[in-house]
């Protein structure tokens, strides 16, 4: 924004004076900076009167010979809350009907509650609207990162995609019987003679026929050592629960 000792003639009263003359139906001439300070009270009203607001801001806003732009200082507010100057505006000469922005209403919906639907540009420091690109200078704003939903469980080896064959059970039986046969418990005693079949039972959700238990015992394997370690953790996590 231009400062007081780059633009010494912007906050000068005779500028002042001349742009509340306009409001007076004046003919005014061609201007190239317009501000609207807050400290009047004809601009605290048009802070809050959309049609007075257009009507101060238009007097900059009138095309003229060898004019291409024109530079507003809005120390008011009043764009915040009647929207840009270049936005369409639906007039009315409804008595009971008030003249709306729909642009700008649909900012301030898009906005959070509460929130300016506009914002300073970190590089150049106008306003730009919240969420989008400068219009000035073209700066994006970098999209934020947003939070990844996380569920505990446990890690396990996902074995071959298809059904598992009974010779692939009857391999898997065998092994927790190894692992078995040589595990204990923390006090030293041996685990329940059944503890195999259980285990067997938790994965396949039935139960070993008694007839594989003619079965060697195997030794168990990586995988098969995993998924024990997997159901132990898993079932210390319930005790503790409870």
């Amino acid at each position: 924004m231009p400062t007081s000792s780059e633009f010494p003639f912007l906050v000068s009263p005779t500028l002042l004076t001349g742009v509340l003359a306009f409001l007076a139906h004046r003919p005014s001439p061609p201007l190239d900076f317009l501000i609207l300070k807050n400290r009047h009270a004809a601009y605290r009203l048009g802070r809050k009167s959309l049609g007075l607001f257009r009507q101060m801001i238009g007097r900059g806003l009138r095309p003229a010979p060898d004019k291409s732009d024109v530079v507003i200082l809005d120390h008011s507010g009043g764009v915040h809350r009647h929207g840009r100057p270049d936005d369409h505006i639906e007039w009315t000469l409804e008595t009971d009907k008030r003249a709306v922005n729909p642009t700008h209403e649909s900012r301030k919906a898009a906005a959070p509650k509460n929130a300016d639907p506009f914002c300073s540009c970190p590089a150049c420091g106008l306003i730009r609207g919240r969420g989008m690109a400068c219009d000035a200078c073209g700066w994006q704003p970098k999209p934020r990162g947003r939070d990844v939903e996380v569920i505990n469980g446990d890690l396990i080896e996902l074995g071959k995609i298809g059904p598992v064959t009974e010779e692939q059970k009857i391999t898997f039986y065998r092994e927790l019987r190894g692992f078995q046969a040589r595990a204990r418990r923390k006090d030293g005693q041996p685990y329940h003679p059944r503890r195999a079949a259980a285990q067997h039972k938790d994965k396949f959700k039935s139960w070993p026929p008694w007839s594989w238990d003619s079965f060697e015992p195997l030794e168990p394997t990586l995988a098969t050592l995993r998924w024990i370690k997997h159901r132990q953790i898993a079932y210390a996590k319930r005790r503790g629960a409870a």
